[in-house]
Order: structure tokens, then C-alpha cells, then sequence
């Protein structure tokens, strides 16, 4: 199939390049790893090594794997499953979700992300929040409480993308201006010497050049211009600025101008230049792809098994690319949410099947979702 090539974010707060969307009917759901608390579905059994079809609907087109749950978009409409802590998934209450469940009535829903027991989504341009409020991530002004449906943040209507981190989200609107809220202990929102938490959507400087932005447990990657920019938590080198010292503001990476695509995992990140894929920071489980274990602090140049690279994007410890619809995965893999018949880790990005119609890929820390075309 031949496809431009676009950028988005993801996920849990990771942002990748990938294959413009063919139409919806086009897609078909698939899951693997840990499904303990339902997050792939009832007929799926408890773990699952291959990837496997877990809804026979054949529409979806953008799906979020939080840490129990699933949450996926068909049509427009929102659905949710798993054990829903926190009432993630939007139903009013916090019981637990053993099939595909559709969320409300609304069919105007975007765009899906997750963090930490809570989840942001876009429906009709309006950002919408829903879950744990620990850190004022949910944008209403408040700490501590529950939201168990989902409730506009903030009164724009143009929202385009959002990323979540573990505590907090980032969202890029009109004109490419970067908002934020939520935990800020470690400089994570890019704010500078602003207080510990941000409970309302707050605009970074006045730059209106964002391209893409990635959240990871606590540091937040972006593109502006073209440059590369990191702020956040540093302490195994996932900013890429050649040391492990916090930022409280976006610092840029180096003097690139052609940065492409970011994502981010716990405490390393991968981003795409002219096709190629460079990684950065935490490394001990083989996360970053590059044959050992060693945490690296600047970004480096990670051998891939084709270019250019069509998809990145990271779960907890484990990351993945689409190459030619091709799907590669490498890192932690104690649940087997690699999708590689096995329980072993990975240090170098391993083809997944043979399957050449992979378009989406969503991982947290126990399973992964991923759409293939017909």
C-alpha cells in the first residue's frame, strides 16, 4: 500500500510517524501480553504471547493501552474495557469492564491517550478528561479528586493532539501553542520555576511553531521548528543533553533542524531524523535497541533492520517501530506484550510475525494494542 507519511501523537504520551489513515473499515484489532484484569477482553486468556484478534469489528482507528485497561475509537464512537481503576473509562463508576463497551452515545470522539489512571481525549475539537486528578492533570482547577465521566478541560473548541505522562498531560492547539498541567516536581511541564503542581491548562512561553510533543514518566520530549527540545526528569539521560541533570525549561538537543517524530517510555526516549531512529536514556532492558544494556545520555543512532522508520512509539520498558508495515519490537517483555511467542526480553528491534499491514501500535506496561489493515 503506498502512503505518505504524517506526524501524530500517541499514546500514553508518545508521538510517532506513520502512515497516513486509510479509511477506518480498514482495521482490525489486535492484542497481546497480560490480560489479568480483562484489558483485552473476556474470551482472551490470561496471557497471550502472539498477537490475536480480540473484537471481530473491523473500524477502529485510534486505540490507548493504559496500565489495565483499553480504551479504543470506532466510527467515531468511544469504547472501553478492563478492570477500569480510578473509573478511567468513563462509564460513572469504577467496575470493572469485561467487553468492548461503548462510552457514552457521542460519535464525534478524535483522538484517545492515557497516563496514569486517568485518560484525555479530543471529541468534537473539545478536550475531554476523565479519571484520577493526584496532580491537577485533569485541568479543572483542582488535586485529589475523581472524575468518573468524562469533562471538558478548559473552553477551547480546536484542540488538535494531546500527550499524557504518568502525572500529568501536554497538549498542542491553534497554530501548534504548547498547553500543560499537572505535575511539575521535576520540571516535567517545561515551565520553569513554576510551583509542584499546575491544576489548569497553561500555555509554554508564546512560541507557535510546536510540531510534536511526548510525555514519559517524568520528562517531556518535543519538537519546535524543527530543533529538538527536552525538559523533566533526567536521571538516567533520557533528555539527551549529555548529562543527567534535571530541566525545568525546554532545553534544545543539539543543532538539528530536521527532527521529525519523538516518543517517549518511562525514562528513555526515541525520536525520527530523515527517516532514522535515535534513542536516549534508560537502557536496562534493551529498551533503546541498540545490542547492550547501557543507559546512554545523548541520542544515539540505533540500527534498524530497513529505513526509513514509518512508527515509533514506547510502552513502559519496551519500544516498537513499523518499517513497510513491517512491526519490530525489542526491550521488556515479562508479559509477553512484545508479541514474540516468548517471555525474553529483547535488546535489538526483532521482527513480529511476518504480517506487512501493521499501522498502530499502543503499549503500557503489561499488554499492547496494534491495528493492521485488511
Amino acid at each position: 500500500m503506498s502512503v505518505e507519511i504524517e506526524t501524530i501523537m500517541n499514546l500514553k504520551g508518545s508521538l510517532e510517524r506513520i502512515p497516513s489513515t486509510p479509511s477506518s473499515s480498514d482495521f482490525i484489532m489486535y492484542g497481546v501480553g497480560y490480560n489479568g484484569y480483562k484489558q483485552l477482553g473476556s474470551d482472551i486468556p490470561t496471557t497471550i504471547k502472539t498477537f490475536t484478534q480480540i473484537t471481530s469489528d473491523i473500524n477502529w482507528d485510534n486505540v490507548a493501552a493504559s496500565f489495565t485497561e483499553t480504551l479504543a475509537i470506532k466510527d467515531g464512537a468511544l469504547f472501553g474495557v478492563g478492570r477500569n481503576l480510578s473509573s478511567i473509562l468513563g462509564f460513572g463508576n469504577n467496575s470493572e469492564v469485561l467487553e468492548f463497551t461503548q462510552v457514552g452515545n457521542d460519535i464525534d470522539w478524535n483522538e484517545i491517550k492515557t497516563g496514569n489512571n486517568f485518560a484525555i481525549g479530543i471529541k468534537g475539537g473539545k478536550l475531554y478528561a476523565c479519571g484520577m486528578d493526584t496532580h491537577g492533570q485533569l485541568g479543572q482547577g483542582t488535586v485529589g479528586t475523581t472524575l468518573s465521566t468524562f469533562t471538558q478541560m478548559g473552553t477551547f473548541s480546536d484542540w488538535e493532539k494531546v500527550s499524557c505522562g504518568d502525572s500529568y498531560i501536554t497538549a498542542a492547539i491553534r497554530g501548534g501553542k504548547l498547553y500543560c498541567c499537572g505535575r511539575n516536581a521535576q520540571g516535567q511541564l517545561g515551565l520553569g520555576t513554576s510551583p509542584d503542581t499546575i491544576s489548569t491548562l497553561t500555555q509554554v512561553g508564546s512560541d507557535v511553531d510546536w510540531e510534536a510533543v511526548a510525555c514519559g514518566t517524568n520528562h517531556t520530549i518535543a519538537i519546535k521548528g524543527g530543533k529538538l527540545f527536552s525538559t523533566g526528569g533526567n536521571s538516567s539521560g533520557q533528555l539527551g543533553l549529555g548529562d543527567n541533570t534535571n530541566r525545568s525549561s525546554f532545553t534544545q538537543v543539539g543543532s538539528d533542524t530536521d527532527w521529525e517524530a519523538v516518543a517517549c517510555g518511562s525514562n528513555f526516549s526515541m525520536a525520527l531524523k530523515a527517516g532514522e531512529l535515535y534513542g536516549t536514556g534508560m537502557n536496562t532492558s534493551g529498551e533503546l535497541g541498540i545490542s547492550d544494556l547501557k543507559n546512554k545520555n545523548v541520542f544515539t543512532k540505533i540500527t534498524v533492520p530497513d529505513s526509513p522508520c514509518d512508527f515509533i512509539t514506547c510502552g513502559r520498558n519496551h519500544s516498537f517501530v513499523i518499517i513497510n508495515g513491517k512491526l519490530f519490537a525489542t526491550g521488556n517483555n515479562y508479559y509477553g506484550q512484545l508479541g514474540l511467542n516468548d517471555l525474553d526480553n529483547r535488546s535489538v528491534f526483532t521482527q513480529v510475525g511476518s504480517d506487512t499491514t501493521w499501522t498502530i501500535i499502543s503499549s503500557n506496561l503489561q499488554h499492547t494494542i496494534g491495528l493492521k489493515t485488511l
